[in-house]
Parts: structure tokens; sequence; C-alpha cells
């Protein structure tokens, strides 16, 4: 009778460390699927960051080549086939990319969208 007493109580405790063992394992894979979801969403806002700093450079170098032949192009509020877009372009003149103050110096900044991603780009020119 004592025996089967005894054998209960162990079997009792294998049922816990078995649940034990499978809760840290369980544990370990929702981290591991954490990690692999959060690489995902990086990696998608990597690429609207790519296609944002291109709007934003294809920004400047319109404004760049407006200025250059004293004509006037539609740089603004241009919306390109991927689905981005130019926000925000400006020439200041007598102005650096950092806002300090110099002659005979033109700074022109763009800054790209594409989704929620905003990327600002700036080109300094002699004038």
């Amino acid at each position: 009778m004592n025996k089967l007493i005894k054998i209960n109580k162990e079997s009792g405790v294998s049922v816990f460390l078995a649940l034990l063992i499978l809760t840290g394992i369980l544990a370990i894979a929702l981290g591991i699927v954490s990690l692999v979801l959060s690489e995902f969403k990086t990696s998608a806002n990597l690429d609207d960051s790519v296609k944002a700093i291109f709007a934003a450079d294809s920004g400047v170098e319109c404004k760049l080549m407006e200025v250059r032949s004293s004509s006037s192009f539609i740089c603004n509020n241009l919306t390109f086939s991927n689905g981005s877009d130019i926000d925000f372009l400006d020439a200041i003149d007598n102005r650096q990319c950092d806002g300090d103050s110099q002659q005979n110096t033109k700074a022109v900044k763009a800054i790209g969208a594409f989704n929620k991603v905003k990327r600002s780009l700036c080109s300094e020119q002699g004038v």
C-alpha cells in the first residue's frame, strides 16, 4: 500500500516537470516568432525608406535643373509611378544645408515620402 502512494506522488512530479519543460519550449518559440516578425517589419520599412529617399533625390535634381536653367519646371507636388511623392521642395539663396549663411550659395532641399516614411535630402550649389 505504501508503494502505491509513493508512485502516485512521483507521477505528479513528472507531470509538473513535463509542463515546466513545455512552458520553457513555448516561451523560446514565441521569442523566436517575435524576432522574425520584427525583422519582417524592419525589412518592409527599409523598402519604403529607399523609395522615399529616391523621391527626395529626384526632387533635388528637378529643382537644381530649374535653378541652373532659370526656367520654371513643375517640381513641387510630384507623384511618381511607384506611389512616392515629393512633399516639400525649396531653393534658399545664400544658405547652406546646415542653415549657416554663405554668399553665392543656394541650398536645395526636398522631402520624399512613400507610405508613412519621409526622407529628406539637401544639396548645395554655388551660384
